[in-house]
């Protein structure tokens, strides 16, 4: 009704002779929109199914605030996250600006507590401002690994210390640059900092934040403190280990592959969205008295960005039966779909809006992928299993790219395009960093068909500026029956407790028993290769986790982390280690 009511709109006056045309038009696409969803071609994520038919439709996914280091934007990003949450949206918090404890206060002479008594009133604020009753609220908190208080950081959701030093209903993921990897290997010192003093180290990446962090060391006017990188790093992987939480946020490969040009530091809930936020700042507040004699506050602020992103799902097990004329027909529907939300959705904060409709990023990302294996006799483990999936991802986001360009022709490209990587004739899978370094899982590559595509966005834009993430897919999994995003399976038959306790078995489980491989049974390496071949084609990141059965070392963590930092994945979301060693045996398929 929203979408009739905003295009409606849009058609009166000079436009009015097209509303017809335009309601038969808009309706066949509703119809196909119905089908993909019916048929099980496509999956929504809660928050599109379950606000959909509400007075106030709010119906992004992930909501990415970043707070200045003032109060006035402090009070503002906490009254903008209840808000969000209010309306269902999974929240992050990047706390990087956030001044470190001991740090002077300026206007009352006083000395700061640093970042932690704000992000334990974000953990009461999320709690508060539930989902509308129907799920608890949920929030990610990001910090960079050179923050003064880094230390006291990673520990927030450990079991120990006491309530004043934890904030444990929250998660927590941690920002690595690779002067970072460089010093652990060399055993060498690091300096933290407060980010008050250094401001440079969350604007920079790459050799450009090199120069800055060694000037900032040098620099004996700041205040700063010195540690072994591997203490740091030991703490990082024990809380890790110990919780399965503290998510990694590899800051220089997202900006080394980011399409457009400019800075991210932080992801969203579930790792997967890697778009620009930023803070807004006050310019002025004054109070007038109106006509009638009332007091009115009128306030002015420059804008910053609350990066928003929708989430949807191709069934892989669809698509890969879809003719070539379906798969551009499909792709064209679901794109046009996410175009017309961002312009009908409601936004509880004009930041919102400004970001959306600006830079229109949204997140396709897959589900069925271990059904997928299996229904073609491959397991994860299988060397083909690589080229497959190549092959399978190169398909599905080379058609998404080009509905995107059918798009901007028809619409015209996103706002800010011209500043992009877009615009340059590039694409993600030009800037892989799995290309860059020479290919070396030794996969196809169809350049030449992306070279051409790149032209065509080159001259006519593309339509959103982020199009790729792969999320969890949880709930909307279940939903219908397919296996969990691109996850391998836990067990054949598993009970799974949350809003509701719904027992599941692997799909076509007579068919492929044989093919489907328990998490457990994966090494990492091998999940890290299978993700680095799909965010070739990716412009944002995967939920992805990592299985352990029992590691040997914190070296062999470490060096799975770096696998998949020379293999240019972006972010690493929940390690998993078995809870008891029930979950190691595999359940009785006579018993179930």
């Amino acid at each position: 009704a929203a979408m009739f009511s905003f295009y409606d709109d849009y058609y009166k006056g000079e436009n009015k002779d097209k509303l017809e045309i335009s309601k038969s038009e808009r309706l066949k696409y509703i119809k196909r929109t119905y089908d993909m969803l019916s048929k099980h071609e496509v999956t929504f994520a809660t928050p599109r199914i379950a606000n959909s038919m509400t007075i106030k439709a709010q119906l992004a996914s992930c909501i990415l605030n970043t707070p200045d280091d003032d109060t006035w934007s402090l009070n503002q990003t906490d009254g903008n996250m209840a808000l969000y949450s209010k309306f269902s949206g999974g929240i992050a918090y990047d706390a990087s600006y956030i001044r470190a404890s001991g740090s002077t206060i300026q206007t009352n002479r006083g000395r700061s507590d640093g970042p932690i008594p704000f992000i334990k009133r974000v953990e009461q604020t999320i709690s508060s401002f539930n989902q509308g009753g129907v799920r608890k609220g949920a929030c990610v908190i990001t910090f960079p690994w050179w923050h003064l208080d880094v230390l006291d950081l990673i520990m927030l959701k450990d079991a120990g210390g006491t309530e004043d030093t934890r904030a444990r209903k929250l998660v927590y993921s941690i920002r690595i640059s690779n002067i970072f990897r460089e010093r652990v290997n060399k055993d060498e010192y690091i300096t933290l900092f407060d980010p008050k003093e250094t401001p440079l180290l969350n604007e920079e990446y790459g050799e450009k934040f090199n120069v800055a962090y060694m000037y900032y060391e040098s620099k004996s006017s700041i205040r700063k403190k010195k540690i072994k990188a591997k203490d740091l790093l030991f703490q990082i992987l024990k809380v890790r280990q110990e919780t399965g939480n503290l998510y990694l946020t590899f800051v220089d490969n997202i900006n080394e592959q980011n399409m457009v040009n400019r800075f991210v530091g932080a992801s969203n809930l579930c790792q997967e969205i890697v778009i620009p936020s930023y803070p807004s700042k006050l310019i002025k507040e004054k109070y007038i008295i109106n006509e009638e004699g009332e007091y009115e506050i009128i306030q002015r602020k420059k804008s910053g960005e609350i990066g928003i992103c929708n989430l949807v799902s191709v069934n892989l097990m669809a698509w890969i039966n879809f003719t070539p004329e379906k798969k551009k027909s499909f792709c064209y529907t679901l794109l046009r779909g996410c175009d017309n939300i961002i312009d009908t959705q409601f936004y509880p904060v004009k930041e919102g809006e400004i970001a959306n409709k600006k830079n229109r990023p949204i997140g396709i990302g897959v589900i069925n992928y271990a059904n997928l294996l299996a229904s073609n006799k491959l397991k994860y483990t299988d060397k083909d299993a690589l080229e497959f999936t190549n092959k399978v991802f190169d398909d599905l986001y080379y058609h998404i790219y080009e509905a995107s360009n059918i798009l901007a022709k028809e619409r015209g490209a996103y706002k800010t395009f011209n500043e992009s990587k877009w615009k340059e004739g590039l694409t993600p899978f030009h800037i892989s960093l799995l290309n860059n370094e020479k290919n070396i899982l030794n996969v196809s590559t169809y350049k030449e068909k992306w070279d051409k595509l790149a032209e065509k966005i080159k001259i006519n834009g593309v339509r959103f500026s982020f199009h790729g993430a792969i999320a969890p897919t949880a709930t909307s999994g279940k939903s219908i029956s397919a296996t969990e995003s691109i996850e391998p399976v836990v067990d054949l038959f598993f009970v799974e407790e949350g809003i509701q306790t719904l027992p599941s078995l692997v799909p076509n489980i007579k068919k492929n028993r044989d093919y489907y491989q328990r998490c457990w049974t994966i090494p990492a390496k091998t999940i890290i290769e299978l993700a680095a071949v799909r965010q070739r084609y990716i412009d944002q990141s995967q939920s992805l986790n990592l299985y352990y059965v029992k590691p040997d070392s914190a070296k062999e963590l470490w060096n799975d982390i770096q696998y998949a930092m020379d293999l240019g994945l972006k972010t690493l979301y929940y390690m998993k280690t078995p809870k008891s060693n029930f979950e190691l045996e595999e359940v009785c398929e006579s018993c179930t």
